[in-house]
């Protein structure tokens, strides 16, 4: 009895140890951390192009990502969701779009070569008698003709590259809200901060609301033979937006660090703000 009680403990501890293996080979899963403010300012716009009979609202939220320790690579997307239906906003547009990107810089060129050749040839065998006794000699004429055609053909033609999504985005919840998948590329990294910009359309009365912000870090990790998704790091807040206040022209202006060298005439360095 205690042998069959062994084998059925070493079996029952088999799959914990591939686990245990498998884990140790991949090294240590990733810790993702965000952090996004807890208040915002939205800015009323107006469309340039066609203007919106209802009123707009943008509202910009920075989040940033942030892995505190383990495998960078195994973070595959980081989904972020800026939902709006607590405070009865409708998404109007978003930003980032929908991106495509190629870890090619150009067109693809491929050249083909065709080559075709043709040959005949033809032998006649015989026996020829010798003049000399009764020897008969085997003789083999050949008779060979024929023709030889080789032609070659090079054809060159370009293609698309092949792209893949670097950000996916999109409405939520009956356009209430914006959706964003941010994946990692050759030319993007998924840490640091993620600004996202949503145009809600409110009533004319609105001055102040809330947006719940949903973030996601995922991946995979291999459990046995299969590949299992996994988050490494998820937050969710309710963050505050208030309409900016109206401010005199003097207020408002920004400074702006001109791409310049060093003037001494005033109107090139400066433009002067009306009182």
């Amino acid at each position: 009895m205690m042998p069959i009680a062994g084998a059925r403990l070493r079996r029952a501890l088999l799959p914990l140890l591939w686990v245990s293996a498998s884990s140790a080979l991949a090294g240590e899963p990733p810790v993702v951390q965000f952090d996004l403010p807890k208040q915002l300012v939205a800015h009323h716009v107006v469309e340039a192009v066609q203007p919106s009979a209802a009123r707009l609202i943008e509202v910009t939220v920075p989040v940033s990502a942030r892995i505190l320790k383990g495998n960078a690579g195994g973070v595959d997307e980081i989904a972020i969701e800026i939902d709006g239906r607590m405070s009865g906003l409708v998404v109007h547009d978003f930003a980032p779009q929908t991106t495509l990107g190629s870890e090619h810089a150009g067109d693809i060129q491929v050249t083909t070569t065709t080559e075709k050749a043709r040959t005949f040839e033809a032998s006649l065998g015989g026996q020829s008698p010798m003049p000399i006794g009764d020897v008969v000699a085997q003789v083999t004429p050949s008779i060979s003709g024929g023709s030889k055609d080789r032609t070659a053909e090079t054809k060159t033609t370009s293609r698309l590259p092949p792209k893949r999504p670097i950000v996916v985005s999109g409405t939520i919840n009956e356009s209430h809200g914006a959706f964003f998948q941010l994946r990692p590329s050759s030319q993007t990294t998924l840490e640091g901060q993620h600004t996202l910009s949503v145009v809600f359309r409110v009533p004319d009365d609105w001055t102040a609301g809330q947006l719940e912000v949903r973030c996601w870090a995922r991946g995979e990790r291999q459990i046995l033979w299969f590949d299992q998704p996994q988050v490494w790091g998820s937050t969710r807040r309710i963050v505050s937006i208030a309409l900016a206040q109206p401010q005199p022209p003097t207020m408002a202006a920004k400074r702006h660090m001109v791409a310049k060298q060093p003037t001494d005439e005033i109107g090139e360095a400066w433009v002067p703000v009306k009182e």
